[in-house]
């Protein structure tokens, strides 16, 4: 489903919301209970209704992965909740870990995109010194 919505920040942005950790007295398995009050706080949207459009996108997402248009990944309640299945809680979070946590090793592994970062001691200046670019009038550089 990720790969569905990646390139929409506020889709992805909600769609990572779901791997958020609940105080463990809020839920009921199999079941994980988010508060939508939460959510928008969360997420900055403006108001319900953005987010209610996010939640039928992901909706629709899901229906079509699952190739099944009655299929319904949330289920909500009159408190203001919306519940998730807690292997889908897990799923998502698991891609989210996968994306943003990093392990004990990254210092070990090569840079993404093939960026190398230079290493400075704590005394060197960060800026260093500045590129010289050639000028007109200062044949020199």
């Amino acid at each position: 489903m990720f790969e569905l919505i990646k390139d929409n920040f506020v889709l992805s942005q909600v769609f990572f919301e779901l791997a958020r950790e609940t105080p463990a007295g809020r839920r009921a398995p199999p079941l994980h209970a988010l508060n939508i009050a939460d959510l928008l706080s969360h997420t900055r949207l403006s108001d319900g209704d953005r987010l209610a459009d996010c939640f039928t996108a992901i909706n629709q997402i899901f229906q079509t992965v699952r190739n099944d248009p009655e299929a319904a990944l949330f289920g909500f309640d009159q408190y203001g909740h919306v519940y998730i299945h807690e292997s889908t809680h897990h799923s998502v979070r698991r891609v989210w870990e996968q994306l943003f946590v990093t392990d004990q090793n990254s210092a070990n592994r090569p840079a993404p995109l093939g960026i190398t970062l230079p290493r400075l001691s704590p005394g060197e200046d960060i800026a260093g010194d500045p590129p010289a670019f050639p000028r007109p009038g200062n044949p020199s550089l």
